[in-house]
């Protein structure tokens, strides 16, 4: 069926799930109404729009919301807000090539959610003052503020790589998986597959964690549909 009151110019994915009996029947972005259609044993979860939906804040947490209502009634695989296709016939022609692998991951998804964790370290002091200009006034002086530069950013990574080993220690059987990237020595992102049921465990194990790392600023985020884990 087209999109409510008009035509269909694009198609909206949320997530897979396995067969059951009743499936919920949530409104997704931008109102539309969430329809299932069957891929290779799975079932698909999305939407239809005229327009392609840009990524808004109010439309990234319909997409999330959706995906979480489909977790209360099973495992869910998510997709990422940019999964989009010109038609659900076209949806699940591409998807049926990943059914194997998506339904696979469903039973480790079984009751879980992500947990997000962004590590920022402490600011450090900028450079000695240039001249007025905002040039090395020499050689030897950008060569010096290259060094500083340089040692600023290594303190970062060092920060940051020493919390991730106290994070990722201290979450041992908390959490089912987790993924940590370093986003150019500057940001330690952190993303955790953990039981619905050791969330409030987790929360405690990050308290710890950032009391004994004063120095760093951590911002956690969660629970969200598990995407990290699916691929």
């Amino acid at each position: 069926m087209p999109a409510e009151g008009g035509r269909t110019a694009c198609v909206q994915l949320y997530g897979v799930t396995s067969p059951r009996s009743a499936l919920p029947e949530p409104r997704g972005i931008d109102g539309a109404p969430v329809e299932y259609a069957a891929v290779a044993g799975l079932v698909l979860a999305a939407s239809r729009h005229e327009v392609p939906p840009e990524p808004t804040r109010e439309r990234l947490l319909a997409h999330h919301r959706v995906n979480l209502c489909l977790m209360e009634a099973g495992p869910v695989a998510p997709f990422r807000y940019a999964a989009t296709f010109a038609s659900l016939e076209a949806a699940q022609a591409a998807l049926a090539a990943h059914a194997g692998r998506l339904a696979a991951v469903l039973p480790r998804l079984e009751g879980a959610v992500e947990l997000s964790v962004k590590v920022l370290p402490a600011a450090l002091p900028p450079p000695s003052a240039l001249p007025d200009d905002g040039l090395p006034a020499t050689g030897t002086q950008y060569l010096r503020r290259r060094q500083r530069e340089f040692s600023q950013e290594a303190q970062r990574a060092d920060a940051l790589t020493r919390v991730a080993g106290r994070l990722n220690e201290a979450l041992v059987g908390v959490v089912i998986d987790s993924r940590t990237q370093l986003l150019g020595q500057r940001v330690l992102a952190l993303a955790c597959l953990c039981s619905r049921s050791k969330v409030a465990e987790f929360q405690r194990v990050l308290r710890a964690v950032r009391a004994a790392e004063a120095e760093c600023r951590f911002l956690f985020s969660g629970p969200w549909a598990p995407s990290s884990f699916v691929a």
